[in-house]
């Protein structure tokens, strides 16, 4: 199976998926695993409950969508070069969630 072009999609929608995942406070995922993550890589909240990470820390990276979708991609492309089918299973639900997610936006615009 070719997965060239179909994969770089799938894979690119996946990282933008989980990027957003991570940077997006608003979203605590099940059973508030993101806010548990983004709590052991070092994200607090000051008394407004807006959340920050140490300059230069993994913890103001994760609040960076750019900056996080930058080093997932650096994960999947590793991935890839190990077991494209693989990394291609792995990315399937976040790139359905994605296109989910922006067909939803364009929908309500």
């Amino acid at each position: 199976m070719n997965y060239d072009i179909w994969g770089f999609i799938l894979i690119g929608l996946a990282v933008w998926r989980i990027s957003d995942m991570l940077s997006d406070t608003n979203q605590s995922g099940l059973y508030g695993t993101l806010d548990w993550l983004r709590s052991i890589v070092g994200v607090k909240y000051d008394t407004n409950s807006i959340p920050f990470g140490k300059y230069g820390s993994i913890a103001s990276g994760i609040l960076c969508l750019l900056c996080n979708s930058i080093w997932l991609g650096f994960l999947f492309t590793i991935l890839w070069c190990i077991n494209q089918k693989l990394t291609i299973l792995v990315s399937l639900p976040f790139a359905l969630s994605a296109v989910a997610i922006l067909i939803e936006k364009w929908r309500t615009k």
